[in-house]
C-alpha cells in the first residue's frame, strides 16, 4: 500500500500509520520516519 505501513507489536499488527499528500514514494518515506519516531520514543 503506498503511503501506509503496519504497526506491529510482538509480531502482531496492532494498527497502521498512513500519509497522503505528496508522491507515493515520499508518503512512504514520511510514514517510515513517523513509525521510527514512535519506536524510538517507546524505547527511551
Amino acid at each position: 500500500m503506498g503511503g501506509g505501513l503496519p504497526v506491529l507489536f510482538e509480531g502482531q499488527v496492532v494498527g497502521g500509520i498512513a500519509v497522503s499528500g505528496v508522491k507515493s514514494e515520499f508518503d512512504v518515506q514520511i510514514a517510515k520516519a513517523g513509525l521510527a519516531f514512535i519506536v524510538r520514543d517507546e524505547n527511551h
